[in-house]
């Protein structure tokens, strides 16, 4: 895949206050997930975020390879925000979930209108690095 962004990802860049470019999934994502039989059709995916007063909204994107995987993509995600906010405690979560939109278009899946408070966006971005950095395999955390 080329290294070059996608004319989509430099639009978002001139109007929005912080874009994130994966042009593949970082930390063994797909990897980890295929060793556990699934299979992920993301093929690249931005997020993006808007500063308002006291938050930030966030919205990303994802390309996958074709309708079918989009919507069955756009499933996952929505299901992934509920059980997120879930775990997370994330107050006012109801709220929050009724003002965010996830849906497929073509092959693209797209999420706008997930706010975030000031200052949760940084644990908000520590857990997501956590969560997609490499982790050990049993034989080298028993060395």
């Amino acid at each position: 895949r080329s290294s070059a962004v996608p004319p989509e990802v430099g639009a978002d860049m001139e109007k929005m206050d912080m874009v994130v470019y994966m042009p593949e999934l970082p930390g063994g994502v797909p990897e980890r997930a295929a060793a556990n039989g699934v299979h992920l059709p993301i093929e690249d995916v931005w997020l993006d975020a808007v500063k308002e007063p006291g938050a930030f909204v966030l919205s990303g994107t994802a390309n996958t390879g074709s309708e079918k995987e989009a919507k069955l993509l756009a499933l996952v995600v929505r299901l992934g925000i509920v059980t997120w906010m879930r775990t997370q405690n994330v107050p006012h979560a109801a709220e929050k979930l009724a003002a965010i939109s996830v849906s497929a278009d073509g092959s693209q899946v797209r999420m706008n209108g997930l706010r975030i408070g000031e200052d949760e966006l940084l644990p908000l971005f520590l857990s997501l690095m956590k969560s997609l950095a490499p982790q050990a395999s049993t034989q080298e955390a028993a060395q």
